[in-house]
């Protein structure tokens, strides 16, 4: 299953917060077309996952990764490339990365 760092679950959580998401959502990552026919992430807030979703729980995160992105994502790690600064000056952005040895 795909792996969420700490600076992620830290990150989606800040951003759960200030949007006023329920603590009790996950974060569910899918897939979208994008306009030129490619297939892009999405990653949203979801009360419950798909009743096809691989469900997870890492750092206190619930993570909900939908059936046509499990595969693909399985040796990947969900991170943040840059940290927030506390005014929002330099947002987080997150990445998908190869999963480091020690994550497996």
């Amino acid at each position: 299953m795909l792996k969420l760092s700490p600076s992620a679950a830290m990150t989606l959580g800040q951003e759960m917060r200030r949007q006023q998401v329920p603590e009790s959502y996950g974060v569910r990552i899918s897939g979208r077309k994008t306009p030129d026919g490619e297939v892009g992430l999405e990653i949203s807030f979801a009360e419950e996952p798909a009743t096809t979703d691989s469900v997870g729980e890492q750092h206190g995160t619930k993570l909900f990764v939908a059936q046509e992105v499990a595969d693909p994502l399985a040796s990947f790690a969900l991170d943040v490339n840059a940290e927030p600064t506390e005014d929002s000056s330099t947002p987080a952005q997150l990445v998908i990365r190869p999963q480091e040895p020690t994550d497996g």
